[in-house]
C-alpha cells in the first residue's frame, strides 16, 4: 500500500520529465512511468530523466546524498524499521530477486485526480494489479 499524496511529486516528475529511462529489456520509446522496485525494501520512483533526487540528506541518520526520491510501500521502508527484517519481509512479499517494473504514470495520475489517498499494488509472478479503495455514494 502506498500513500498517494506522498507519490504526487514522483508522478509529476515522471509526467513532466523530458526523457524517460528504460528498465532492463525496454526499448524506445519509453513512456512516463513509476518503477516498482524491490531491493532493500519495496518502493516506487520516477523513470524521468534527469533523475529526481531526494531533498533530504539524512533519514534516520543515514546519508541519502544523491539518492533518488522514492516512496516506500507501507511496512517495507528499511529506514524506518530493522533493515534485515524489511529485506526478509520484501522477499516474502514479492520474491527473492531484485527487480524494477515500470507502471504507467497515468495509473497514478488518474487515482490522484479522483482524490484517492491510498493505492495498493497486488504483485504476483504473472501480473501487477492496482487496487483502489471502494468508494460509496
Amino acid at each position: 500500500m502506498f500513500d498517494l499524496a506522498a507519490l504526487r511529486p514522483i508522478v509529476d516528475h515522471a509526467l513532466k520529465a523530458p526523457e524517460h529511462a528504460p528498465t532492463f529489456g525496454q526499448t524506445p520509446p519509453i513512456a512516463p512511468a513509476l518503477w516498482l522496485v524491490k531491493d532493500d525494501g519495496i518502493y516506487l520512483m520516477s523513470n524521468g530523466r534527469p533523475r529526481q533526487i531526494a531533498d533530504d540528506s539524512f533519514v534516520n541518520g543515514q546519508n541519502r546524498d544523491g539518492q533518488s526520491l522514492v516512496v516506500y510501500a507501507e511496512g517495507f521502508d528499511p529506514t524506518k524499521a530493522d533493515p534485515v527484517a524489511v529485506w526478509y519481509a520484501a522477499r516474502e512479499a514479492v520474491g527473492g530477486d531484485d527487480f524494477g517494473e515500470p507502471l504507467p504514470a497515468e495509473w497514478f495520475k488518474d487515482a490522484l485526480g479522483r482524490g484517492e489517498t491510498m493505492i495498493t499494488l497486488n504483485v504476483t509472478a504473472r501480473a501487477i494489479h492496482v487496487v483502489l479503495p471502494l468508494t460509496t455514494t
